[in-house]
């Protein structure tokens, strides 16, 4: 039994990974990471060398695709859980999913684990998707699995492709450019989430899904008055092609999470942007 991983984490080289795997270890876990180098997951081959563990987080997904090939993103995803899940059943060993926002446009907050399942692009699909076959190896094969749907992650490390990181990456510019100024999202420090991770670990589940988010929600005029004051100026913005398909408000009930492990968050936004503000502004150009 000391042979046994704490944990195997899948896509360990990814946002929510890297800080997942860098978090675990500080607490002195035993955790094996499957990064990029590892191989296709997709493939069932590649799973024939990974060693055994107590728990599988499984992080491992296509979140951007080509929109000529993104029916390629959801075979590889489904692909992918489908083998994670065979790998659980057959090594009897628990799984903690990683899916993401699936409520899309709701008029009642806070939005809780109850809501009605929307998706709109190929990703929110391979995730709905990959949670039904969750539920099925856990009703057949009695898989032990937590799902977990994140709202608005952020953090170091993030990808320039996502709104705060956007941003932050023009703070040193007379003008931030923006495609969309008409949100109000729930932004959750990758600290905390990990942090929440970890405890969700500790306790004994069959299935079940939990949202995690900081349970507000911050507009985006919100964040540009806390970037004026961090950074004690003026920000000019250029709305160059408003996204339509982002005008809409989340708020995640946390109701849940703070009765499964009595967590709640403990970075607020401005603390976040504002250690963010000192990395993007020692980032080498």
């Amino acid at each position: 039994m000391n042979n046994i991983y704490d944990f195997i984490i899948l896509g360990a080289s990814g946002f929510v990974g890297k800080n997942l795997v860098k978090f675990l270890k500080k607490k002195k876990y035993k955790v094996f990471s499957v990064n990029r180098n590892y191989g296709n997951l997709a493939k069932k081959k590649t799973w024939e060398k990974l060693p055994c563990a107590k728990i599988l987080i499984n992080l491992a997904a296509q979140i951007f695709s080509d929109k000529k090939e993104s029916s390629k993103q959801i075979k590889t995803n489904l692909n992918i859980a489908i083998n994670s899940l065979d790998f659980c059943r057959k090594n009897n060993i628990k799984m903690i999913f990683l899916s993401t926002y699936l409520y899309g446009r709701v008029n009642k907050f806070p939005t809780n684990e109850k809501s009605k399942i929307v998706y709109n692009n190929e990703y929110g699909l391979s995730k709905k998707l990959s949670e039904d076959l969750c539920k099925f190896y856990n009703k057949k094969y009695k898989v032990k699995i937590l799902v977990i749907r994140p709202f608005n992650l952020y953090g170091p490390g993030q990808s320039d492709k996502f709104i705060i990181p956007t941003l932050l990456k023009q703070i040193n510019k007379k003008k931030i450019t923006i495609l969309n100024n008409n949100f109000s999202r729930d932004f959750l420090h990758i600290k905390d989430f990990v942090a929440a991770i970890e405890k969700l670990t500790k306790i004994e589940f069959n299935f079940d899904t939990v949202n995690l988010g900081s349970g507000k929600s911050y507009s985006f005029k919100k964040i540009i008055i806390i970037l004026e004051k961090l950074l004690k100026r003026k920000i000019i913005l250029n709305i160059v092609n408003k996204d339509k398909n982002n005008h809409y408000k989340t708020r995640a009930d946390i109701k849940k999470i703070k009765r499964l492990v009595n967590w709640r968050a403990n970075i607020s936004l401005f603390d976040g942007i504002k250690k963010l503000i000192y990395e993007y502004s020692h980032r080498r150009t």
